[in-house]
């Protein structure tokens, strides 16, 4: 069977005015899943418009961690 696989993968989101983090949620099938949106311009009602969303999902819900300097959530 054919297959692709992505081993390392790098992108670069610029002007962003806004970023969220999803808590982490258990889906159908019992994986994790967290979400990441990125909001930039045009400011529509006051509010950035989302142009980006990563969605990380895993079997364990330790995987999906997110660490920052100061911060574990």
């Amino acid at each position: 069977m054919s297959s692709i696989a992505l081993l390392h993968q790098k992108i670069q989101v610029n002007d962003v005015r806004l970023v969220t983090v999803s808590d982490l949620v258990q889906d159908a099938d019992g994986k994790w899943i967290r979400i990441v949106k990125f909001y930039g311009d045009p400011i529509v009602g006051g509010a950035p418009t989302a142009f980006a969303e990563v969605s990380v999902r895993s079997d364990n819900k330790s995987d999906l961690e997110i660490q920052a300097p100061g911060f574990k959530f």
